[in-house]
């Protein structure tokens, strides 16, 4: 699979004459002035990912997460994101459900293009849990069951894996995010993070926005980023996520993988701070 796409990440400057400026939320890309139409929604540079607001999250029950997958350029519709998982596991532990994620082309009566399948998991509880002393009797016996255990995605492009997104249980404990992107032999290939969760995005998202670095498997070179704006009072109440992935440096089927790990990163960071 070929991992450096032919569009480097290119931030925002001067002397783009023929270019425009996109505001993705952690700052401007450069994009062609008059992007031309794409038939493959995996060529696109940006792509905003945007959840459906389902009612009965205002009543405190965890709904399936549908996503409208769009050009962050033009606003076209590319493909569409819906979850299948059991609605028992969603109301009483919704982080720990698992799922399948059945992105489909255009709308969700598309052709399929992507399958997702996450497994039930334990996740890590954050350090600040530990100072409390009655909560021993439970994080104990749970992190040394659980140590190991993480949220992954297995992306299957039709019956074939081609990778997995698995994320870092253990930096949980750190209040600190990482995910991995792993391809179809299971060697590394991009690193996602780090990102501290004691920042103003966990605490104010309306005011603040949250940036999150792909790197390339040595974490040496910056390769894409997944951006998540401030959020509006409408998403903010409504319980919803709106982000957008910056495929700028990735090619080939990591740029699926990448889409993946967004997807992901929301379930198990962003769901979690709401």
């Amino acid at each position: 699979m070929e991992l450096v796409h032919a569009s480097p990440l290119v931030k925002g400057g001067d002397g783009h004459a023929d270019c425009n400026m996109v505001d993705i939320g952690g700052g401007n890309v450069v994009v062609d002035r008059q992007p031309r139409a794409r038939q493959d929604p995996f060529e696109e540079r940006l792509l905003q990912v945007r959840q459906e607001f389902a009612a009965q999250e205002l009543c405190g029950l965890e709904a399936r997460n549908n996503y409208f997958i769009t050009s962050a350029i033009d606003g076209r519709q590319m493909l569409h994101a819906a979850e299948e998982s059991d609605c028992l596991e969603r109301i009483f532990c919704r982080l720990c459900r698992g799922l399948t994620m059945n992105i489909t082309l255009n709308d969700k009566n598309g052709p399929s293009r992507l399958k997702l399948v996450k497994h039930w998991h334990w996740p890590q509880c954050p350090w600040p849990l530990w100072l409390h002393p009655l909560v021993w009797f439970y994080v104990l016996p749970r992190q040394c069951l659980c140590r190991d255990d993480a949220a992954e995605f297995s992306v299957y492009d039709g019956e074939k894996l081609i990778g997995r997104v698995r994320d870092n249980a253990a930096s949980t404990v750190r209040c600190v995010g990482r995910a991995t992107v792993l391809d179809s032999a299971g060697a590394y290939a991009l690193q996602l993070g780090p990102v501290e969760h004691c920042s103003g995005a966990v605490c104010c998202p309306c005011v603040w926005g949250e940036r999150v670095p792909v790197h390339d498997a040595s974490g040496a070179s910056e390769l894409a980023e997944i951006n998540r704006p401030p959020l509006t009072c409408a998403e903010l109440c409504g319980h919803t996520n709106r982000f957008v992935v910056d495929l700028g440096g990735v090619g080939g089927e990591y740029r699926k993988l990448l889409l993946a790990a967004g997807l992901l990163w929301d379930l198990t960071h962003w769901e979690v701070q709401g």
